[in-house]
């Protein structure tokens, strides 16, 4: 057992297992909300979409989704099935990084870049994203017996792969010039 996770109390690790799972549920509806959105303002068609789209938002969704279920799991008491669903977060975690890559480049290419963002921020913001989830989920998996660590930095990495929801919950097209102003690189 590690320095803080000794002296914490039986109801304050319960508390605070709760509050990383009611994080983990509003992260889902951050997701849900945000491409729901998406796909009613924009008369959402699937079919124009690459495989490889559909494909990207399976496998982050299946993240989010593994994310809830590994915090229900600890909640639970079923730490063995936390590290076995672990292994499937790890490969999940891989495939993120490829696909999320592919597709940031491929959006480019095919110019499906949102407005208020250049290409290039686009690349820096997404790429990096993608990548920086992949070093937190690295760092967790290598710190996983140091458990406060371990759940803070799977929560960060967590977070990092909502941006693309939170983009579509904000109301970008109603903050006229302001954004394509500041967020550009040159």
């Amino acid at each position: 057992m590690d320095n803080e996770t000794r002296h914490i109390t039986p109801s304050a690790e319960a508390w605070e297992r709760k509050a990383y799972l009611g994080l983990a549920i509003a992260i889902a509806v951050t997701v849900i909300v945000g491409f729901g959105l998406n796909a009613g303002r924009y008369n959402f068609n699937p079919s124009v979409f690459p495989a490889h789209v559909h494909l990207h938002g399976l496998v982050f969704m299946s993240w989010v989704a593994l994310y809830v279920v590994q915090c229900v799991v600890v909640v639970v008491g079923r730490v063995a099935w936390h590290r076995r669903l672990g292994v499937a977060g790890a490969a999940l975690a891989v495939m993120m990084l490829g696909l999320g890559l592919y597709t940031t480049v491929l959006c480019l290419q095919r110019g499906a870049v949102p407005p208020f963002f250049s290409p290039a921020l686009f690349l820096v913001i997404d790429g990096l994203g993608i990548i920086m989830f992949f070093v937190l989920v690295a760092a967790a998996i290598l710190v996983r017996q140091r458990s406060d660590w371990h759940k803070r930095l799977m929560l960060g990495a967590t977070i990092l792969v909502t941006s693309p929801a939170i983009g579509r919950i904000l109301p970008m097209p109603l903050l006229g010039p302001w954004p394509v102003g500041r967020f550009t690189l040159q």
